[in-house]
C-alpha cells in the first residue's frame, strides 16, 4: 500500500482518515468528495475561477480543519488557483496557511507551475524558507551525500544510525518479531558498518540489517550507481514450485544456443546447491513479509542477481534427470520483466482478460478506460494481479470503481503516535486510528458481469490492497494462492552515498479489523501449480477462473 503523497485534488480528500465507510446522501464527507471531483475537472478545462468558487466555500465549511490533509489540499489548491489568477496576495496568504496547517514538500512547492506567478516575490521566498526550516527537522541535508566508492567513516556511522532511528521511531511490526532486540542489533552492526570497506559493501551491511525485521516494505535502496553492480541478473525468469526452482522464461532467444529452455530446473549456482546458494548469499540480504513472499524474494526476484560484469553458472537438470553446466551472462537490469502495465487479450467464451502488472504507474487506470468499450462486450472479465507487486493503492481503487454501483470501501489501519510526553510520564505507547476510506465508482461507465481476479505470491503491497477491495465488494471470486502478505505505508528517507531507506509505517486490515502482512490474502478457489504444470506452459489459474466465470449467473 502506497499512496500518493501529493496535496492536490481528489486526492487530499481521499487521503484523510476522516472519509468513513457509513455515508448517505446527506454525509459531508460524500459531499466534499464531489466537490474535490469537481474541482479537478474544472481544473483540467481550465476554467480555474469556478474552480476557486467551490474551493472558498470548502474552506468556509463547518469542522473542514478537522479533515487536516483535506484542508492542506484545499489552501493549497486556493493558492495555486489564486497564483493563476494573478491574485498574488491570496495566493500567498494562502501558501503560508498551507504551510502553517502541515504541508511538508518544498520540492513539490518549487516545481509546481501553477506558482509560477509568485515565485519572485520575497513572501514566497519567507514562506518557502519557512517550509524547508519545517521539512529540516526529519529529512537534514546532512544524510545526502553523493555517491563514492567508498565512504567515510562518519557517514558509515550516520547512516547505519539513521536508519536505527526511523525504524525505532516509525516500524509498526515489531510484534512480528518477538526476541529482535533492536537496539542490541543496532549495536552489533557498528563494527560491520565501519569495516565495510566499499559502499557496496556498507549497503549490503544494512540490507542484512533490515531485512531481520521481516517485513517487504521496510529496508533500503541503493544508490542508483550500485544497481547493475548488484542487482543484474540473466535474461530469464525463474519459479519456485513445489520445492524445486524451475526457468519459466527466457527472455534472450540466444540462450537457446546452450539448451536453456522453460521447464529446466535449476539444482545449483555456482557450483553450490541451489537452496545452499539462496539461505546464504541471498536470503539475509533482501525484506519480506510472509513464508510465500520469502520464497518469491530468494527463488525468483533475486536468486542470479550479481554484478552486470560478472556471469554466472547455473547447473540445470531437464525431465529425464540429465544435468548440464551452463554459463550466462548477466545482461538484464530490471527485477521483473513484464512487458507493459496492463495487458489485454479476449480468450475463448467471449471473456476478457486484463492482467494489471503494476499500479506504479497512473496511466494504467486510463489504460483500462481505454478498454472498457471492448470488455463492456465480453460475458466475463478476469483481473490477474499476479504479477502486481504494488505501486499507488488510488490506481487499483480506480479499477474497481468500473466494476461497483455503489463507492467502494478500502482497507483500514493504525499507526503509531510518538509522544516524548508520554514517556516521560511514564504513559504508553498511542496508536492512530485511520479508518476505511470511501472511494467513488465511475458513474455511467461500469462493468456488471461476472469477474474474477487471480492472485499469486508476487501479489503484494497496492496489488493486496486492490484485492482485500475486491473481496469485501463480494463481485467475484479470487482464484489462485497465498499473496505476498505485505503491505503498508512506507516512510522514505535519504541515506550517505545516494541511496536512501523505507521503512512502514501503516498496519493495514481489513475494514473489520483482520490483518493479513506477515499471512498473506487467502484466494476463495486455491490453485496451486504443478512442476508438471509449469514445463507444460499450461496456465492452470487461469484455466480455473474461466470454469468459475462460465458457472457463474449473469445479471
Amino acid at each position: 500500500m502506497r499512496r500518493a503523497v501529493a496535496c492536490l485534488f481528489l486526492a487530499s480528500l481521499l487521503f484523510c482518515s476522516h472519509s468513513l465507510g457509513q455515508t448517505s446522501k446527506q454525509d459531508p464527507a460524500s459531499s466534499i468528495q464531489q466537490d474535490f471531483q469537481k474541482i479537478a475537472e474544472l481544473w483540467e478545462q481550465k476554467k480555474i475561477d469556478q474552480a476557486v468558487v467551490i474551493l472558498e466555500k470548502l474552506h468556509e465549511m463547518p469542522g473542514m480543519r478537522d479533515l487536516k490533509d483535506a484542508w492542506i489540499g484545499v489552501l493549497y489548491n486556493l493558492a495555486c488557483g489564486y497564483s493563476l489568477l494573478g491574485q498574488k496576495d491570496k495566493a500567498l496568504l494562502y501558501l503560508g496557511e498551507a504551510v502553517d496547517s502541515g504541508l511538508n514538500d518544498p520540492d513539490q512547492v518549487m516545481r509546481d507551475t501553477d506558482l509560477a506567478t509568485v515565485r519572485n516575490d520575497e513572501r514566497f521566498t519567507s514562506i518557502l524558507a519557512k517550509l524547508r526550516m519545517k521539512r529540516g527537522i526529519w529529512e537534514s541535508p546532512a544524510f545526502v551525500t553523493p555517491y563514492r566508492e567508498s565512504l567515510s567513516e562518519d557517514e558509515k556511522l550516520a547512516g547505519l544510525s539513521r536508519v536505527w532511528a526511523e525504524v525505532k521511531y516509525g516500524f509498526v511490526y515489531f510484534d512480528h518479531v518477538p526476541a529482535l532486540d533492536w537496539d542490541s542489533l543496532y549495536v552489533a552492526f557498528i563494527p560491520k558498518a565501519k569495516e565495510a570497506k566499499s559502499t557496496l559493501e556498507y549497503y549490503r551491511v544494512l540490507e542484512n540489517m533490515c531485512s531481520q525485521l521481516r517485513d517487504s516494505h521496510t529496508g533500503v535502496n541503493v544508490p542508483g550507481a550500485l544497481f547493475t553492480e548488484m542487482y543484474s541478473r540473466p535474461p530469464i525468469e525463474t519459479r519456485y514450485v513445489e520445492g524445486t526452482v524451475l526457468i519459466t522464461e527466457v527472455l534472450d532467444q540466444s540462450l537457446e544456443k546452450q539448451d536453456i529452455r522453460r521447464g529446466l530446473e535449476i539444482v545449483r549456482v555456482d557450483g553450490i546447491p541451489v537452496r545452499q546458494y539462496a539461505e546464504e548469499r541471498v536470503a539475509p540480504y533482501h525484506s519480506w513479509s510472509a513464508r510465500q513472499g520469502y520464497l518469491v524474494g530468494t527463488y525468483e526476484f533475486y536468486l542470479l542477481c550479481g554484478s552486470g560484469n560478472t556471469p554466472v553458472e547455473i547447473e540445470v537438470r531437464d525431465e529425464r534427470g540429465h544435468t548440464f553446466k551452463t554459463v550466462v551472462t548477466r545482461s538484464y537490469h530490471m527485477i521483473q520483466s513484464f512487458a507493459k502495465p496492463l495487458e489485454f487479450k479476449m480468450l475463448k467464451d467471449n471473456i476478457a482478460y486484463v492482467a494489471l502488472n503494476s499500479f506504479g504507474d497512473r496511466r494504467v487506470v486510463a489504460a483500462f478506460d481505454s478498454l472498457l468499450p471492448r470488455i463492456e462486450k465480453a460475458d466475463g472479465l478476469i483481473l490477474d494481479v499476479r504479477r502486481n507487486t504494488g505501486g499507488n493503492s488510488d490506481a487499483g481503487y480506480d479499477i474497481l470503481g468500473y466494476l461497483i454501483e455503489k463507492p467502494l470501501r478500502t482497507l483500514a489501519g493504525k499507526a503509531r503516535e510518538y509522544s516524548a510526553f508520554d514517556r516521560a510520564t511514564g504513559g504508553e505507547e498511542k496508536w492512530v486510528e485511520i479508518p476505511p476510506m470511501e472511494w467513488p465508482g465511475k458513474g455511467d461507465k461500469r462493468y456488471l458481469k461476472p469477474v474474477a481476479v487471480l492472485v499469486g505470491p508476487q501479489t503484494g503491497s497496492a496489488a493486496e490492497d486492490f484485492c482485500v477491495t475486491f473481496s469485501v465488494l463480494a463481485r467475484g471470486k479470487m482464484i489462485g494462492t497465498l499473496t505476498a502478505g505485505a503491505t503498508g505505508q512506507p516512510l522514505f528517507y535519504s541515506l550517505p552515498g545516494g541511496g536512501s531507506g523505507f521503512v512502514c509505517t501503516t498496519r493495514a486490515s481489513y475494514p473489520d479489523g483482520r490483518e493479513f502482512v506477515g499471512l498473506g490474502i487467502e484466494p476463495d478457489v486455491i490453485v496451486t501449480p504443478t512442476v508438471k504444470d509449469t514445463r507444460a506452459g499450461r496456465d492452470v489459474v487461469l484455466e480455473s477462473a474461466i470454469a468459475v466465470l462460465k458457472k457463474t449467473p449473469k445479471k
